[in-house]
């Protein structure tokens, strides 16, 4: 009886060890977490890439305008892009969807908002679109596009980022 009471005892300890183990581990792998280094730096470095607007004034009109950047690289370091987005609803024209997007490269969707346009209400909004990413080494590049639509109109615009030594 005490042997087992011995084994329970030391299988809890190192139950209870892995799981502290676990808990410090969890949240520094989280790429979207704003974690601190040892010297109280944020780990996670905020690029206001651009801004996309949809405009119903007098009709539809759509706006992108994207920027492009030359960032110093640093191993480790994460950094999200953020794009201002706004949809400015009047009532001048009605029953037409907004569309946001945000995408790789490749076409693939990083993040969007779609806001549906419906008589008498007013759909206006205001938000960003968002995405983490880390890169490998000095001399990445990396391409987003953003683009935005309403009705029959859109807009689009590259947003480029270049990491050097």
């Amino acid at each position: 009886m005490r042997e087992m009471q011995r084994k329970s005892r030391s299988v809890l300890a190192v139950f209870a060890g892995l799981l502290l183990v676990g808990m410090l581990l969890v949240p520094a792998v989280s790429a979207e977490s704003e974690q601190t280094d040892s010297i109280g730096v944020k780990s996670v470095q905020i690029l206001n890439a651009g801004e996309l607007t949809v405009d119903e004034t007098g009709g539809m009109t759509c706006t992108a305008d994207a920027k492009s950047f030359n960032v110093k690289y640093v191993r480790g370091l994460t950094y999200k892009i953020k794009v201002n987005c706004e949809y400015i609803e009047t009532g001048d024209v009605w029953v037409q969807t907004a569309r946001f997007f945000l995408k790789d490269a490749s076409g693939r969707v990083l993040d969007s908002k779609e806001i549906l346009d419906t008589p008498g209400g007013d759909e206006s909004w205001r938000g960003t679109l968002e995405y983490t990413f880390r890169p490998n080494s000095a001399n990445d590049v990396f391409n987003f596009e953003i683009s935005c639509s309403g009705g029959s109109e859109s807009a689009s615009d590259v947003i480029d980022i270049l990491f050097y030594e």
